[in-house]
């Protein structure tokens, strides 16, 4: 008995996805798309520690939020600030990438 692990084809290997489907994604839209992950979590975090505090009960998901909600915000904040002092383009010579 011949036992294969791989399903055989008769036209070879053919891409799943045909190059060029998705453009490419540049360093602006990743930051954009970090930030409004961080905004997401920072508003469910945020519910979820507002629901125990209306509810008056401290529970450990509520203090996991909390807890969440401040490192998020700090680290949203952290992030402006650099942007805002951090110069547009990358030195001459710089390695785009640390």
């Amino acid at each position: 008995m011949n036992f294969t692990t791989a399903v055989r084809v008769p036209y070879g290997s053919t891409p799943v996805v045909r190059t060029g489907a998705t453009a490419p994604l540049s360093g602006r839209n990743l930051g954009r798309a970090i930030v409004l992950a961080q905004l997401v979590l920072m508003t469910l975090c945020g519910a979820r520690a507002t629901a125990d505090w209306l509810h008056g009960q401290a529970t450990i998901e509520g203090g996991a939020a909390l807890a969440l909600l401040c490192a998020f915000t700090t680290w949203l904040i952290a992030e402006a600030t650099a942007g805002a002092t951090r110069p547009a383009t990358s030195p001459q010579g710089g390695h785009p990438y640390r």
